[in-house]
């Protein structure tokens, strides 16, 4: 039986200093280890969180689109084709 793919909004703290299990749950914390596709603000701090949360895959073969004030609106849907694929 297939999971049905899902949206995770994930807080990051403002300083980079704090560690992640510092902020946030245990759970949310696994939940971000097991995800292959992610939307975010800026890479290279994305990466920095992953790594920090000791995501399992090599950090480079990850899926991460930048949604920032550079992004058009029409781009904004196409950012959400990993959850209507059903990728969790």
């Amino acid at each position: 039986m297939s999971v049905p793919a899902a949206l995770y909004l994930v807080p990051v703290a403002l300083d980079e200093n704090v560690a992640p299990a510092e902020v946030l749950p245990a759970a949310v914390i696994e939940r971000v280890r097991g995800l292959r596709d992610f939307v975010v603000e800026n890479a290279k701090t994305a990466r920095r969180f992953l790594y920090a949360c000791g995501h399992p895959g090599p950090i480079a073969t990850l899926h991460l689109e930048i949604l920032d004030e550079h992004t058009r609106e029409e781009d904004v849907a196409a950012l959400l084709a990993p959850l209507r694929e059903g990728r969790p």
